[in-house]
């Protein structure tokens, strides 16, 4: 079985119910709808087809990726127009149907922070123009890179954001269309400081709800008020697409090492996401650059890959979920060659609960014990044990149907929804039926169980202790 979970975006190519249910069967732990693209109807009927899956018991996370204060430019005269290199091009926001000398770019809020030698970037950075002057309604640039842009393609202007809030109107919106239909997790995109998240949170408290937020990484000033953001939310994503526009590309692949042992420090969620598989749009095998680049998230101790338009768009969205996850259980087989577990600093986490999870570890480790149970109210035990990266399940018994839902997102995490127990002997007589069910273990197999005392109190966990299934 594989531990590192895989996130499927839907799109059009999710047409029916019966193969959003095939993804799940296939190994996909969690769907992502991206509120960037598509319509309330849409989104509607498929986050209901994603709940009434849930409903038959299938065990999965529902999110919705927010769009954020994404830039866009306007139409441009034919679709698409070519930029050449030492040519003015003028951003206006006027709205106008563009040509290669001048386009719309909704940078009202924008313009007051630029400054004469700033950098603007389109098209995912393909295209490099150098800010020449500004004026109240237009920035001035040159090109300096030249290229192709077509309509609606993204504008980056790196180190200046400050002051745009990552939650705007439309998010808010958003928000609240998708916590009609039940959802409790929210991605937030261009996340700046943890101002964006407390704000996310805000609108999950309006409207009487218990929620998660992640936060993707994907500007300049995240990577520079990271912990503070990790501080604040529920998970991080590091969202390499944007990231490597906005900061030094060849910077990305250590920053993604970096902020994910730093997430796990936190005993927090980090997930990987952009371009994993996107050879997949054209070819039925990934490049081998993709496949290093999953097997490395995977080694680096990520907690989930995050498939985009490999399955939103892809013409076969079961295949791009098949090779992830071939290439998943592949490189957790070497990990297991090479050691148990992935080293976590814990010398200033002189605190009973993450000695607990240390703990848990080291028994499961020395004992080769078959998994781990962690009877959790709030998911935060379960999260902390998760973070030390064992490679075996962890089963998280809950009676929290939000916990239990985002469970799915951590590494390694076999979350199960439980009616409230008046102790632990009749919690685990429960969950060892489950466990069989699922071919977890077998009777005799060893189980490493963590509990607190008093029984069920959030916040408790204080116990550790071996027992046979």
């Amino acid at each position: 079985m594989k531990l590192t979970k895989i996130i499927a975006t839907v799109g059009p190519s999710i047409s029916a119910e019966s193969l959003m249910e095939r993804l799940i069967k296939s190994g996909v732990n969690a769907l992502r709808f991206n509120f960037s693209h598509g319509t309330y109807d849409e989104h509607s009927k498929k986050i209901k087809w994603a709940k009434n899956l849930q409903n038959k018991g299938y065990n999965f996370a529902v999110f919705v990726d927010l769009s954020g204060p994404k830039f866009r430019i306007g139409e441009v005269t034919g679709d698409r127009v070519v930029l050449k290199r030492g040519d003015e091009f003028v951003l206006t926001t006027e709205k106008i149907i563009g040509n290669n000398r001048t386009v719309y770019a909704p940078l009202e809020g924008v313009i007051p922070y630029l400054k004469k030698g700033d950098t603007v970037l389109l098209s995912d950075g393909t295209v490099e123009l150098k800010v020449k002057k500004i004026t109240k309604n237009s920035v001035i640039t040159k090109v300096i890179m030249g290229g192709e842009i077509s309509s609606h393609k993204g504008i980056n202007i790196p180190n200046r954001m400050h002051g745009i809030s990552a939650i705007t109107e439309k998010d808010i919106q958003d928000m609240r269309f998708a916590i009609s239909l039940g959802v409790r997790i929210f991605a937030i995109s261009f996340v700046g400081g943890k101002e964006d998240v407390i704000r996310a949170r805000e609108v999950l408290k309006q409207e009487g709800v218990n929620g998660f937020i992640i936060a993707k990484i994907e500007r300049f000033e995240a990577v520079a008020n990271f912990d503070e953001i990790l501080d604040v939310a529920d998970g991080i994503m590091i969202a390499r697409g944007d990231l490597a526009v906005e900061t030094p590309y060849a910077k990305v692949p250590i920053l993604q090492k970096e902020l994910i042992l730093k997430t796990r420090e936190k005993g927090k969620v980090v997930i990987i996401a952009t371009q994993m598989l996107r050879s997949l749009l054209f070819s039925p095998l990934p490049s081998r650059a993709e496949i290093s680049d999953i097997a490395n998230a995977v080694l680096d101790g990520s907690d989930a890959l995050m498939l985009s338009e490999e399955t939103a768009v892809a013409k076969n969205p079961i295949n791009s979920v098949r090779v992830m996850k071939e290439i998943i259980k592949e490189a957790e087989r070497f990990r297991k060659k090479k050691g148990e577990g992935l080293p976590l600093n814990l010398k200033e986490k002189e605190n009973i609960e993450w000695q607990i999870a240390r703990s848990s570890f080291e028994l499961w480790k020395s004992l080769r014990a078959r998994l781990i149970i962690t009877p959790t109210a709030s998911g935060a035990t379960a999260l902390r044990i998760s973070a030390l990266r064992p490679l075996a399940p962890i089963v998280a018994p809950t009676p929290d149907p939000g916990v239990c839902e985002f469970l799915n997102l951590s590494f390694g995490i076999y979350p199960l929804k439980v009616d409230v127990m008046r102790n632990l002997d009749e919690l685990i007589y429960k969950v060892k039926d489950e466990i069989f069910k699922r071919r977890l273990a077998k009777e005799g197999d060893l189980a490493v169980i963590t509990a607190g005392y008093p029984f069920g109190k959030p916040g408790s966990t204080n116990m550790v202790k071996v027992e046979k299934l």
